[in-house]
């Protein structure tokens, strides 16, 4: 999927920047066809392998600005809670817990075309708490950040309404702090455990932009 994506991404680059008078007249026709202006915002949504939209990178929230034709900011948060405490003992019998969020710079390589190839980089941040109830109890937490790039195509069906394609690549550094608990009343922690981790992460995200 990945060798797909970047041969279509050099395929679109090479009809973007056009070398013949054929070409720039395409081109020129089509100036302001899109959204990509100072001032403009773009709500995103993912596009699922049913073809049905659903929350970009499981986002609760996409947004992006032009703060330039060519120069955009783009945040994603994302944000859970879930938690069972019983008042008596204080005691917490269920832990779901998460907050991650993204701040990406994009730069566009020719945004006056319909086709528009990108590049970005940013930072992340990740932190996550979960209860595990079993033979033992536990309760992990986990703290990432780091950078983020990626590189896309952006196609404009409408000047409102785009269709994009982009390749991410992650690291994520981080922490984990696994608490372990007696298995029976009243629960006590029998043990603390700190670990440092890192995983680096790439994959293709489909999605579509609205702008206003």
């Amino acid at each position: 999927m990945e060798r797909i994506f970047i041969v279509l991404i050099l395929f679109i680059s090479n009809n973007c920047f056009p070398t013949n008078g054929f070409s720039d007249s395409i081109s020129a026709k089509s100036e302001n066809s899109n959204s990509l202006e100072p001032g403009k915002w773009a709500l995103q949504f993912g596009i699922a392998k049913n073809l049905t939209l659903t929350n970009f990178e499981g986002a609760s929230l996409s947004v992006k600005r032009h703060f330039k034709s060519h120069l955009a900011l783009r945040l994603n948060l994302t944000s859970k809670y879930f938690e069972v405490i019983e008042k008596e003992t204080n005691i917490r019998y269920g832990i779901d817990k998460l907050f991650s969020g993204n701040l990406i710079l994009l730069y566009y390589f020719n945004p006056k075309d319909i086709f528009n190839v990108f590049g970005y980089a940013g930072i992340q941040y990740n932190r996550k708490q979960q209860f595990e109830e079993g033979t033992i109890n536990q309760i992990k937490d986990d703290e990432t950040f780091g950078p983020a790039l990626g590189m896309g195509a952006e196609f404009f069906v409408h000047k409102t309404l785009s269709l994009f394609a982009e390749y991410k690549f992650n690291v994520n550094l981080g922490k984990r702090e696994i608490y372990t608990y007696s298995i029976y009343y009243p629960y006590e922690l029998t043990g603390k455990q700190k670990l440092s981790t890192i995983s680096i992460k790439h994959n293709v995200n489909f999605g579509l932009s609205v702008y206003f």
